[in-house]
């Protein structure tokens, strides 16, 4: 044929982009993003609950006396359309990853599903505390990302992200972030993927 030589200088020339465009999304994720501090399996309970999860985390910590803080709009209703809902007794691989620099949350969301990510919102975050406190690293924010359209706005506008902080005084903060604000070298990804 004679147009196989444009034909294949065309597939040559898609496939060399396609590239250049992965190579430099990563390149990004390593400018932001560092190597996993911590991987484990984590096995979700055989009697999970997602509709009421947050709120029997919320009850659980309430009357802990650990408990520094908790952000009142942390709740199942306000975080009931998550992406990925956990599966109960389904065992995932749970990475946490550290932010090496300014990054927005679109930046984190799109990092996370390079990673094939499921996004559990506040059900995993919570989940995860209440069964593995010791993962959590002092002094610093897990944040558990979801699609914007599935966290919580406020009565403000604003879109809120949940995030937990284990402080060195072996304090708890269970609270909530702005989606609009950038996250800093002082917060860890949470990231559930298959195992």
């Amino acid at each position: 044929m004679k147009n196989t030589p444009l034909i294949v200088a065309f597939v040559f020339i898609v496939f060399t982009i396609a590239s250049l465009s992965v190579q430099k999304v990563n390149a990004q994720d390593t400018l932001h993003f560092g190597k996993t501090t911590n991987e484990f399996e984590f096995t979700v309970p055989i009697d999970y609950d997602h509709a009421k999860q947050i709120n029997l985390f919320a009850k659980q910590v309430e009357e802990d006396r650990g408990t520094d803080y908790f952000n009142a709009d942390l709740e199942s209703r306000n975080f009931k359309d998550v992406t990925n809902k956990l599966v109960p007794g389904k065992t995932y691989l749970v990475k946490i990853f550290p932010i090496l620099d300014s990054v927005s949350c679109i930046d984190c969301l799109n990092f996370l599903k390079n990673q094939n990510a499921f996004l559990v919102g506040a059900q995993g975050l919570t989940l995860l505390q209440f069964l593995k406190k010791d993962v959590f690293p002092l002094d610093t924010r897990i944040v558990s990302l979801d699609e914007k359209d599935a966290l919580y706005k406020d009565k403000d506008g604003k879109i809120r992200v949940p995030y937990i902080m284990h402080l060195s005084t072996d304090k708890w903060w269970f609270a909530l972030g702005n989606f609009n604000n950038k996250l800093n070298k002082k917060c860890y990804l949470l990231c559930f993927v298959d195992k």
